[in-house]
This record gives structure tokens, sequence and C-alpha cells, in this order.
């Protein structure tokens, strides 16, 4: 199953712990593949595709002073999650989420923001790249 697949392949890149640019530039392609595998190609899938990747951030906003690797923006130095940390904060819940889900309260709202981007902060990780 391609999930199980992605799964799979997230934890033991994490799990080795020890990346250089190259082992980095690998993982990207074939996570990104795989991506693809699971969510199927439609416009939304293959606009992520064409913005995001798998790679090295240099001035994290977040707290450690190490560069990390995670998902983020390809032609930008941010993190994926970063952009939802920020989010959470929002004073209210934009118009196109009420508008498809009149029912949703503020505490709810936020509470899907953090759990997003707690599960983006588990496939990230500080590093020393080596060559």
């Amino acid at each position: 199953m391609a999930i199980t697949r992605f799964l799979d392949n997230m934890v033991n890149f994490l799990d080795k712990g020890n990346y250089s640019t190259k082992s980095v530039d690998k993982f990207n392609k074939k996570i990104m593949r795989l991506f693809l595998d699971v969510c199927s190609e439609t416009e939304g899938n293959l606009n992520c595709f064409e913005h995001v990747e798998y790679s090295k951030v240099s001035n994290s906003f977040s707290r450690g002073k190490l560069p990390k690797i995670g998902f983020k923006l390809k032609e930008e130095d941010i993190l994926i999650s970063e952009i939802l940390k920020i989010m959470e904060n929002m004073e209210e819940i934009p118009n196109e989420v009420k508008v498809y889900y009149p029912e949703i309260t503020y505490a709810e709202f936020r509470a899907a923001l953090r759990m997003a981007t707690i599960l983006l902060t588990l496939y990230e990780d500080e590093i020393k790249i080596a060559g």
C-alpha cells in the first residue's frame, strides 16, 4: 500500500539521522514521487509537487540553532510547518472555512491547525549536513 511505503520511508530516513546533501536530495525525489502515488495527480497535488520539497532550511525561525530538514517551499527557505504555526495565531476562522463548516468553533479550528503543524514537525530534524 502506497501510504505505508510513504510513512515507512519517512521513518527509515529520519531514523538513520546521518544526512548528506546527496542523501537528502535523493530522498526528496523518492518521497515526493511517493506523495503523488499516495494522493494521485490532481491539480492541487501537482501544484504541491511543483512547489514543495523535502530539503534543508538554513534559517528556520524554530527554536534550534542548526539547520533543519523538512517539507519546505522549493523556492524559499521556509518550512511548511512554520506557515502553519503562523496560521495558528489567526484571530478568526477564514471565511472559506466558515462557509464550508459553519458549525466549527474557533477552538476547533485552532486545534486542527495545531495537529497539522505537529504532524509536519514530526518529519523534521535538526541537521549537520556533511558534504
